[in-house]
């Protein structure tokens, strides 16, 4: 999700306006409180910091090449994590992501 998709979730969330960009570690912090409950993660992703950050529900070490075929790619298996990280996107109005929103890194959120 874009930093500004981000700021306006946390801002709903504490009912208080965050601004994207200078208050990105509190918007990081915000988030990241509401979904560690539930032993799901939040973290900036891709090859620029701050530019776009996602819902973490799995992760694995994978030692692929670039340009590798994608079919070859292992995929995870959707599981109860991802049925809560769902549920919390699609209360927020993040779910299904609007495309006007994605980013290029976009799995979970927008």
């Amino acid at each position: 999700m874009t930093p500004e998709t981000a700021a306006a979730w946390a801002s709903r969330i504490t009912g208080k306006e965050w601004d994207p960009y200078r208050n990105i570690p509190t918007v990081w912090e915000i988030i990241l409180k509401t979904v560690q409950p539930y032993r799901i993660n939040f973290k900036d992703v891709g090859e620029v910091a701050g530019r776009d950050y996602m819902v973490i529900t799995q992760s694995a070490w994978f030692k692929g090449y670039k340009d590798m075929d994608p079919s070859l790619i292992p995929q995870f298996e959707e599981g109860d994590k991802e049925a809560i990280a769902r549920q919390l996107l699609e209360e927020e109005g993040l779910w299904p992501c609007p495309l006007d929103k994605c980013t290029s890194s976009n799995v979970w959120g927008c």
